[in-house]
């Protein structure tokens, strides 16, 4: 072997050594996990109760992490269609809200950007200083960027890219 090719084989062994080293150091693999949204009822989105089922349930949560640990990113995909009930009067509507959805953290904030179906819930308190967002369960479609404060969950913005926006409490009055 020429000793060029030597030295050429040698310095390859070196610099892959060296990344592996580098790569292994750095990298956090991420996780995955089956989510259940399941069965539950809430109170305070509308003038009456509302049940929320999930007809098909088969997401997947992907937590990805920096190099010390920490979750950076989790990515929310996977089928989901759910029945929404008015729980006084029996109406009911089904739809496919499976996103996806990605939310990015960092110690300022986290930003939640919501594509494609979603349902979006909107507590009483969250949007004060937004006459357009009355609390309530809303049918989203499109994109949604929604930035809030990872330590206490309040939202800072809310904005709508392209999106259409149905109130599920008015359509479960009737």
């Amino acid at each position: 072997m020429s000793q060029r090719r030597s030295l050429l084989l040698v310095l390859t062994t070196v610099t892959a050594l060296t990344l592996s080293v580098v790569a292994s150091g750095a990298a956090v693999t991420p996780t995955r996990e089956d989510i259940s949204f399941g069965t539950f009822t809430v109170e305070d989105l509308c003038s009456f109760p509302i049940e929320i089922e999930a007809l098909t349930d088969g997401e997947t949560l992907t937590r990805f992490f920096d190099p010390e640990g920490n979750v950076v990113m989790e990515l929310t995909t996977g089928p989901l269609r759910v029945r929404v009930t008015n729980l006084d009067t029996g109406e009911s509507i089904e739809l496919t809200v499976s996103g996806p959805g990605r939310l990015v953290i960092d110690e300022e904030q986290a930003t939640l950007t919501q594509e494609g179906p979603w349902l979006t819930f909107v507590f009483p308190g969250a949007f004060e200083d937004d006459p357009n967002f009355e609390p309530g369960l809303y049918f989203t479609r499109g994109t949604v960027v929604a930035e809030f404060d990872p330590e206490t969950g309040a939202f800072l913005t809310y904005t709508a890219i392209t999106q259409n926006r149905t109130n599920l409490c008015e359509v479960l009055a009737d």
